[in-house]
This record gives C-alpha cells, structure tokens and sequence, in this order.
C-alpha cells in the first residue's frame, strides 16, 4: 500500500510538471518539489532500514540481559564482601 501512495505522490507531481512544462517559470517552481519529495522518500528509506537493524540487533540481546543483571549483582556481592582495608566497601 505504501509503494502504490508512493507511486500516486510522484504520478501527482509528474502531472503537475507536465501540466506547467509549458511554462518554465512554473517548471522551476515544481522541479524542487520533486527532487525534496525524491531525497525525502531515499531519507525515509535509509531510516526505516536502520530503524529494522536496530530494532533486530535489540530483540537478538534481549536475552541477555538477565545474565548481565546477575553478573552486576555478583559483581556487587564480591565487591561488598571484601574487607574495607584492601579497598573494599559498601556500594
């Protein structure tokens, strides 16, 4: 659906440059509007592939992160258990 609103947005636009290629006052006014339009969409396309990567790499360490708590509260017990001259102390 996304594709076909897509194609509809750059149809709409080609028109209105045919429509006002007649006039090239009006072809200067529209062929920016294009061209955002283009650089918009490649902008979107790039984000939504970084947003899927990132989102990806997120559920994948997801699992971890129990471990990593229980690691960090080992690490903690360790660190409190260690007598207070050798440099040990509450967290």
């Amino acid at each position: 659906m996304g594709l076909r609103l897509r194609t509809r947005k750059e149809q709409a636009i080609k028109q209105e440059i045919m429509i006002k290629g007649s006039n090239e006052e009006g072809l200067r006014g529209i062929s920016p509007t294009l061209e955002a339009y283009q650089s918009a969409r490649e902008a979107l396309r790039r984000d939504s592939v970084a947003a899927s990567s990132l989102l990806n790499l997120l559920s994948s360490t997801a699992g971890w992160i129990p471990s990593i708590k229980r690691l960090l509260a080992s690490a903690k017990d360790l660190y409190n258990m260690a007598p207070l001259r050798e440099g040990g102390g509450a967290l």
